[in-house]
């Protein structure tokens, strides 16, 4: 394997408006700047994050981003009061993407006590006021 070159200070754009062009395009950085575009738009605009999520999953597949993109959707769907969808989604999640910090979150939060469910300390205090 050949030694990489030595590093430089010389900043990227030094190279003219063609590496640009090229930049532009890679699939890192667009799949970067669709993360960043994502994450406040989960609460700000949950529609359009679960249809842009699901445009990036499309384009980019399996990458270590996916997990973090299907826990927007998910994110997503709790917010717009789609709970089923939700959880089906999660379940994908788990079967998908078993190890993800991504995932156990939502294994945590949908499947473990459902949020259509009631939650486990109205569990409690029901059960304790009942003679």
């Amino acid at each position: 394997m050949p030694p990489l070159p030595p590093a430089t200070t010389t900043p990227l754009l030094a190279d003219g408006p063609q590496s640009t062009a090229r930049r532009a395009e890679s699939p890192r950085t667009t799949e970067a700047a669709l993360m960043a575009t994502l994450r406040p738009l989960v609460e700000a605009a949950p529609r359009r994050a679960v249809d842009m999520a699901r445009e990036g999953q499309r384009r980019f597949g399996a990458t270590n981003d996916a997990p973090e993109r299907d826990w927007i959707i998910v994110k997503a769907l709790v917010n717009l009061g789609e709970l089923h969808a939700a959880r089906d989604e999660a379940r994908r999640m788990v079967e998908t993407y078993p190890d993800s910090q991504w995932t156990q979150d939502v294994r945590r939060h949908l499947l473990v006590y459902p949020l259509d469910q009631p939650s486990r300390e109205e569990m409690q205090r029901r059960d304790a006021a009942e003679p």
